[in-house]
């Protein structure tokens, strides 16, 4: 990840997205849907601004997945649909079904206290419960920037250690009363999965989300296995791209995964047909609390549409995965170039979607 204790948020505006479509591509209102976002995409690509994964999916067909530019610069390796790229904190959505779906197995309960699960526990967060974390409203300091990186199986280790230096810690406000994004609070969570589960994070989501679903892209980004179609991180600065530093992300389950756009397809499918959680954990899920934030999603609107939504951004990736429930669009940007606004990529695809005015006839895949 870029710094221990820096959100996982995007970084830019892309600048007058509309104005830039309508000079460079003045035929897009004449052509189709797939059409219209691909000559979006493709004029930034040829200014190296974007490279990565557009995914679109309409009443649950795909009807755009595109890869641009290169996974791997010095090889010259493109991307291609199956390329693996870092999610950042797209992870936390994962992390909050797991958390949901161990509810529902009856191994812990979103009021229970999070000192039921961690050694040590503070006294002073005796009532700080799952929900809290689940909302980044526990009023635990973010002390991710306290953890060293250290292999994903260790994790859990390396927070107790963290919580034990700093046992006596005060919290920073009641529990609930205040929203502070915290990759700590999910990096807690991702410890209270592997207490309640008795399986370490990675194995418990592979058995009980990621393999029923059928998601083989998708999995921790250990920096120590040789993993097949891993795209590279770059940087793009003054026109340029650059590789990024190479470092272990250490995101554990604030945002350590690895995955592909089809496989957040996949998961959008069962996840919204009930075949991953019941209908009350999926409005407990997305019912916003503080921030318009509910378990692990952004639950907002835009243009007067409901959104699910979260943005992922760590070193050398970008990522943002949208539904609009109430139109059964998913729309999913995955980026190899860190400073790629992967959010504002999607809220532009979005315009294309909606666009009322739009002239391309029949949609593909209705």
């Amino acid at each position: 990840m870029r710094s221990r204790n820096t959100q996982i948020a995007p970084r830019r505006i892309v600048p007058l997205l509309i104005a830039v479509l309508l000079f460079v591509c003045p035929s897009v209102y004449g052509q189709s849907l797939s059409q219209q976002i691909d000559s979006y995409v493709s004029s930034r690509v040829k200014g190296q601004e974007f490279s990565g994964i557009v995914l679109v999916a309409l009443d649950g067909k795909v009807v755009v997945q595109n890869a641009y530019g290169m996974a791997d610069h010095e090889y010259s390796v493109p991307n291609t649909p199956q390329t693996k790229f870092r999610i950042g904190s797209v992870t936390k959505p994962l992390t909050a079904i797991a958390v949901a779906k161990l509810q529902e197995m009856g191994k812990l309960d979103f009021e229970d206290s999070i000192c039921k699960f961690i050694s040590d526990c503070p006294a002073e967060w005796q009532l700080v419960r799952i929900r809290h974390l689940l909302t980044h409203t526990s009023g635990i300091p973010d002390l991710f920037g306290a953890m060293d990186a250290v292999p994903v199986e260790k994790t859990s280790d390396e927070i107790d250690r963290i919580v034990k230096s700093l046992k006596n810690r005060q919290l920073q406000g009641q529990p609930g009363e205040e929203y502070k994004y915290s990759n700590f609070g999910y990096c807690l969570l991702g410890y209270v999965i592997e207490k309640a589960s008795g399986k370490l994070y990675t194995p418990f989501l592979t058995e009980n989300i990621l393999g029923p679903v059928g998601m083989s892209g998708t999995l921790y980004d250990d920096p120590r296995p040789i993993i097949n179609e891993r795209a590279q991180g770059y940087v793009r600065k003054d026109g340029q791209v650059y590789n990024d530093k190479l470092t272990d992300p250490a995101g554990y389950s604030a945002g350590g995964l690895l995955s592909t756009a089809g496989d957040l397809f996949l998961l959008d499918r069962a996840l919204f047909s009930g075949k991953l959680l019941s209908k009350k954990s999926l409005d407990r899920m997305f019912t916003a609390y503080k921030n318009e934030y509910g378990f692990g999603w952004k639950v907002t609107s835009r243009g007067g549409k409901r959104l699910y939504n979260h943005t992922g951004a760590t070193h050398g990736f970008s990522a943002h995965i949208a539904r609009y429930p109430d139109d059964d669009v998913l729309i999913v940007i995955l980026s190899n170039i860190e400073t790629e606004n992967a959010s504002e990529t999607a809220s532009w695809i979005a315009e294309i979607v909606f666009d009322p005015e739009r002239k391309s006839g029949a949609e593909p895949g209705r």
